[in-house]
């Protein structure tokens, strides 16, 4: 950094940056992304409001059976103590996945999972073992929906009739 600006006591150093990687076809695409925030980085935008975070995304569509099947994948793991100088590191992952299926030309099926994990751990491994903390103050929380909507429709002249229902689980 000294080739571009004179360092001193009160100069710091920090960088975000994200890229992504895509792949698209008629019958499948896939996204794979990556975001990185440094500690103490600081932004008067808003995209990196948010410091000292590494995200990792996937995202799939495939669509198959002629287009009568389509799956989409959204799949996200995120984590924070990138130094390894906090007391405890956050991680989450989050999960979704859709299927929506076409039964006939009247019936249709749609599935959802979407699953969310969040949990700590102890963040730094330079600490005496007496000043880890203990696995009782830990955030741990795992939430899981489960959603099930057929759908069904007829004419009848100009008129529409649509019958619609929805199962859902939630944990």
């Amino acid at each position: 950094i000294n080739n571009f600006l004179p360092a001193n006591r009160n100069t710091l150093a920090s960088y975000a940056g994200q890229s992504s990687l895509s792949y698209y076809s008629r019958k499948f695409n896939s996204s794979f992304g990556y975001r990185r925030i440094q500690p103490n980085f600081k932004t008067f935008g808003t995209p990196y409001l948010f410091n000292d975070i590494e995200t990792v995304t996937l995202t799939t569509y495939n669509s198959i059976a002629k287009g009568k099947l389509s799956i989409n994948t959204n799949l996200s793991n995120q984590h924070d103590n990138l130094d390894k100088n906090k007391n405890a590191e956050l991680q989450t992952q989050v999960g979704n996945i859709n299927a929506n299926m076409i039964i006939t030309q009247h019936l249709n099926i749609n599935a959802n999972y979407s699953g969310y994990n969040l949990s700590q751990k102890n963040g730094n491994i330079h600490l005496p073992d007496s000043l880890w903390l203990n696995d009782s103050v830990f955030l741990k929380q795992l939430v899981t929906q489960i959603n099930l909507s057929p759908s069904y429709y007829t004419t009848k002249g100009n008129l529409l009739h649509y019958i619609n229902g929805n199962l859902s689980l939630q944990s």
